[in-house]
């Protein structure tokens, strides 16, 4: 038996079960299975919600999710400044240095599609609790 010729064989085998690229599992889960139009520009995914607010998604130790809330630039500062208290607990915060609040959010890395799904589906309930808090 030769022992190099084995290993590399071996070393084949697992060379083709590497495991997916995140977004495009993501991607996958999001267009196919949820029929969700997603983007994907460069190493980001695009989204719209429901009621028109951008997404972006990108992939870096974790998802980082982020959603500019339309529609409410006239609301103070200091409303999404009490807004980021109650968000930390959930890995998110709003950033309201621009005209848009942006919400940003970190979905750590699951071992399960649906794991991530969950926690993308918490982001943007409580992004959208937010959003219509200032109503």
């Amino acid at each position: 038996m030769n022992l190099s010729l084995e290993l590399r064989k071996r070393c084949g085998l697992y060379r083709s079960l590497a495991p997916p690229d995140p977004l495009d599992a993501l991607q996958h889960c999001l267009l196919d299975d949820l029929r969700i139009a997603v983007e994907r520009r460069e190493d980001r995914l695009h989204l719209l919600t429901l009621d028109g607010d951008p997404c972006t998604l990108e992939y870096a130790d974790g998802y980082r999710v982020s959603r500019a809330l339309q529609g409410v630039g006239h609301i103070a500062v200091r409303h999404w400044q009490q807004l980021n208290l109650s968000l930390c607990r959930s890995h998110m915060s709003i950033d309201c240095q621009e005209t848009t609040p942006v919400v940003r959010g970190l979905i750590r890395p699951a071992h399960s599609p649906e794991q991530v799904l969950r926690e993308l589906t918490t982001f943007f309930n409580l992004s959208s609790a937010a959003k219509h808090s200032a109503d």
